[in-house]
């Protein structure tokens, strides 16, 4: 099998356990919304958001030095990389301990302290994952994590639903963090032969690691910010059953996105980092070939939830969630420009030049801030979705214009498929309008649609993997 072939089937493997682990999210979230009250996903979605940004914000570049560094696969440099994991860990709950009371008032919920306090233990737990996992990213071999990820998921939902079942309580979207982490924690060395557990701390290595995540970290600060802000402005300027629904949404929206994010980290950055340190013209070939072997499936994967999201929600969902099908598709284009500039960030990172990364991600942010707030200043909700789209095309076309300056590659592939996608959009809208009267007719035109687009992309597909032409091979 040629490498195409085999970042595809891997491409495959990963979109296959992630629909796992989408039917596990879907029934748990399904069954919670029956369960809890929106304000509950409102005072979650800070909670997350909180702990998610703790990780970021903490991150000096510790899992891309064992994917990147020739010595990646050395046991004292793991080991170095494993203990400044566990330290992080510690000093993270620190800080939680520090700042729950003060997020409390700036948000005015009292009962966000203790949350937080409990929710925060996952941070400690989790630092206990094997570094085994970010050698095995590094092989590309994507099996092991889609497994243990599988598993802490199913192990999450179980947990939460059981506790929301019992009590109706917002404490089983609290206690979801910890059995998360916990669960991460010590599923990871199972996988982890035991032969490659050596407990050393390497001064060299350590500074070597901060040296070239200094950069790393400020682009994963971005990142965050980029991925999270939406929630913390929303939770201040809109009210918390409002975010709680926009929670709801952006989870439907943004499983395809995590889907694209795992695809990034795990083929696409270790494929460009391997391709580096061979020619610039290699590397560029091969950024076209990942660019046409992944970016049609993460289109049609966005636009089948730009379709299904209005069905989900009303068919499923409780009537107070049924906003959350409208949000879900706005958050479409927001998403497709935000995998955009996640391909693109990895270009640079694999180039050695995390700090391109940085700077545009920080760029980002902020025109993400002022159009959001403008946006809903103006329009309320919808504006405030599309200020954000605005701020991530405008960093996916500055790392256009740094690849063509910096590195005099231009290829415009993406926006072929963008305007192909629009098209096949614009089309549905007028064939449900002409053949769609009724509810019925609909949603058989919006299957049969999802059946064409699906045999579009295997047609595509079987034309390209049978091209010589393609680098990646």
């Amino acid at each position: 099998m040629s490498k195409n072939g085999s970042v595809l089937s891997k491409s495959l493997l990963v979109i296959l356990f992630n629909i796992s682990g989408m039917g596990i999210r879907f029934l748990s979230n399904l069954v919670l919304a029956w369960l809890l009250v929106p304000e509950m996903f409102g005072v979650a979605a800070i909670i997350t958001t909180v702990i998610i940004g703790m990780m970021m914000l903490s991150d000096v570049g510790i899992y891309d030095s064992v994917i990147r560094n020739e010595k990646g696969e050395q046991k004292d440099f793991c080991s170095t990389a494993w203990y400044m994991q566990i330290g992080r860990g510690v000093v993270l709950y620190l800080i939680i301990l520090v700042i729950a009371p003060l997020l409390a008032d700036f948000y005015e919920v009292p009962e966000l302290t203790p949350y937080l306090y409990v929710a925060g233990l996952a941070l400690v737990l989790f630092s206990f994952k094997s570094i085994y996992m970010s050698v095995l990213q590094r092989r590309m071999d994507v099996l092991p994590e889609l497994k243990l990820e599988f598993i802490a998921q199913v192990v999450t939902a179980s947990v939460t639903v059981g506790i929301a079942w019992l009590t109706g309580s917002i404490w089983a979207l609290v206690f979801s963090h910890v059995v998360n982490g916990a669960t991460l924690a010590l599923v990871s060395h199972f996988f982890t032969p035991r032969s490659f557990y050596r407990f050393a701390f390497v001064k060299d290595y350590f500074w070597e690691i901060v040296h070239f995540g200094k950069w790393i970290y400020f682009g994963t600060l971005a990142t965050f910010m980029i991925e999270h802000i939406d929630k913390l402005i929303l939770g201040k300027i809109g009210n918390l059953t409002e975010l709680g629904v926009y929670q709801i949404g952006f989870t439907f929206a943004a499983i395809f996105y995590s889907i694209s994010g795992i695809l990034m980290g795990r083929l696409v950055y270790p494929a460009l980092a391997e391709a580096s340190r061979e020619s610039e013209v290699s590397f560029h070939n091969i950024m076209t070939d990942l660019k046409k072997v992944l970016l049609p499936l993460i289109a049609a994967m966005l636009i089948f939830s730009w379709l299904a999201a209005p069905y989900f929600f009303t068919y499923l969902y409780p009537e107070a969630y049924h906003d959350a099908g409208w949000i879900s598709q706005y958050m479409v284009i927001m998403i497709w420009f935000m995998v955009l500039s996640d391909f693109h960030s990895a270009v640079f990172i694999a180039h050695n030049e995390p700090k391109i990364t940085a700077i545009v991600s920080l760029s980002v942010v902020a025109v993400r801030v002022v159009f959001s707030l403008v946006g809903y200043t103006l329009f309320e909700l919808p504006g405030f979705i599309i200020g954000m789209a605005v701020g991530s095309a405008v960093g996916y076309v500055t790392y256009k214009y740094l690849l063509k300056k910096r590195q005099n590659y231009s290829n415009y592939y993406e926006l072929l498929l963008f305007l192909a996608a629009i098209c096949f959009i614009a089309l549905f809208a007028v064939g449900r309008g002409m053949f769609a009267e009724t509810e019925t007719a609909a949603i058989v035109f919006s299957a049969a649609s999802v059946a064409v687009l699906g045999a579009g992309l295997l047609v595509y597909y079987k034309l390209v993997l049978n091209r010589d032409s393609l680098a990646f091979a």
